[in-house]
């Protein structure tokens, strides 16, 4: 399945490798194929750039990593190391659930008690008033003069 962009952008090089590499890109779905063939050339090119010879495709491959299986005791040290840490998130879990739940708490007493504090304030505030009130109502019944701090 080949474009008529993917050609005419592909003209340029000689054996057609990136454009052997954008048809598996189509293919796969993955631009992994492409990326990996433009890293080639500009590698090529730095090469040259600096008067060293051409790598040849035997030079320059792309192979997966290879996974060995564990030993024995590498297998044991593996699983208790990861039931150590099991156990290690397990307990900064717990202790993270204490913590919240004591702010929680820490948070409905502050409530509860500025509750309590915005109550009694208005509570202290109409007795001033009505402190107030009796205060003017004597002195405009007795005339005497009184200095009073606001």
């Amino acid at each position: 399945m080949r474009t008529m962009s993917s050609v005419s952008i592909c003209e340029d090089y000689e054996d057609g490798q990136i454009l052997e590499a954008a048809c598996v890109a189509i293919q796969t779905g993955s631009m992994t194929p492409i990326i990996k063939q433009e890293l080639r050339f500009l590698i090529q090119a730095r090469r040259l750039a600096e008067g060293k010879p051409e790598l040849s495709d035997q030079d320059v491959k792309f192979v997966p990593q290879v996974t060995m299986e564990l030993r024995p005791e590498e297998r044991i040290k593996k699983e208790n190391r990861r039931e150590q840490n099991r156990k290690a998130a397990k307990k900064f879990r717990k202790k993270q659930t204490a913590l919240i739940r004591n702010y929680r708490k820490r948070i409905q007493q502050l409530e509860s008690e500025n509750t309590r504090l915005t109550s009694e304030l208005t509570t202290l505030a109409e007795e001033k008033h009505s402190l107030q009130g009796k205060l003017k109502s004597h002195l405009d019944v007795c005339g005497c003069v009184i200095s009073v701090l606001v």
